[in-house]
């Protein structure tokens, strides 16, 4: 969620085995994990930010 106007992107997302979570969207990449959150685009990164809060990633099916 962001957080300045809480809008919500649902997408499908890789989990990795170092507990990062990748997900590829309109030709970026967001690799997320619980120290921070990185937008690529190719090999270029375009922004890197400390993760303020963090949720163990869940099927949509677990869902509350």
């Amino acid at each position: 969620m962001r957080l300045k106007d809480r809008s919500v992107l649902t997408v499908p997302a890789k989990a990795m085995a170092d507990g990062k979570v990748i997900v590829d969207n309109a030709g970026f990449t967001y690799t997320f994990s619980p120290k921070e959150l990185v937008i690529a685009q190719g090999p270029r990164v375009i922004r890197k930010e400390a993760m303020v809060a963090y949720v163990e990633p869940r099927r949509a099916s677990q869902a509350p």
